[in-house]
């Protein structure tokens, strides 16, 4: 990890993801996630290409490019990772969409760690912001 980037791209992701109850125009309590790779990973490819300078971990995403649709083995890893340790529900059997679980303490971790993401820079945070509005249009399942 670079000196002046104290989280992970798992860390990122799930500030990401669970930013986006925030997007929700009803503010429902956590949305179902698409989890069809056609989406899924195009649409983290786009957010890597948009969003890696502001977002350094999102270079740690390596995609495959050659099939249909961008792959990437990374973000499949992050999302095995956040349901073995209970942060994402898929819903079964089709494991066509995914949600967060929701813990007595999942708002103050995501406003400590949104913090912690942004360095409380406001180009930052705007940024942010974008890259998780992007993920909404591209995710959240109707």
């Amino acid at each position: 990890m670079p000196k002046n980037q104290s989280y992970s791209l798992t860390e990122l992701l799930t500030v990401m993801l669970q930013s986006l109850k925030g997007a929700d125009p009803e503010g429902s309590s956590r949305p179902r996630l698409k989890e069809d790779p056609r989406f899924l990973h195009a649409a983290f490819y786009e957010l890597q290409k948009r969003f890696a300078k502001d977002f350094p971990p999102l270079r740690d995403l390596h995609f495959i490019t050659a099939g249909p649709f961008p792959y990437s083995p990374e973000l499949t890893e992050v999302l095995d990772s956040l349901q073995l340790s209970g942060l994402i529900w898929r819903e079964n059997p089709s494991y066509k969409h995914f949600s967060f679980v929701e813990f007595d303490d999942s708002e103050e971790w995501l406003k400590e760690n949104r913090k912690r993401v942004t360095r409380d820079d406001q180009k930052l945070q705007a940024s942010l912001d974008a890259a998780v509005r992007r993920l909404n249009e591209k995710l959240v399942a109707a």
